[in-house]
């Protein structure tokens, strides 16, 4: 049996060191999240291939990490 799902557990730095920002996600003084940002000085597209290839680095490490629900949860 797996614990509980990583979806609400702070994120860092050493989580997704690709990540071009992590953004924690209240709801009044409780975290509930994090947003994580891939690219910051333009808008995300999914047809550049260095876009994707970085979505894709951060997707994979944070699933290695155990930090993405597993479908059981949803």
């Amino acid at each position: 049996m797996r614990g509980t799902p990583g979806l609400l557990k702070t994120l860092t730095v050493q989580h997704a060191p690709d990540a071009g920002a992590l953004i924690p996600v209240m709801d009044a003084k409780k975290h509930i999240g994090t947003i994580v940002v891939s690219v910051t000085d333009v808008p995300f597209s999914d047809t550049e291939p260095e876009h994707a290839r970085i979505a894709n680095q951060i997707e994979g490490r944070r699933i290695d990490q155990d930090l993405l629900p597993h479908v059981a949860d949803l």
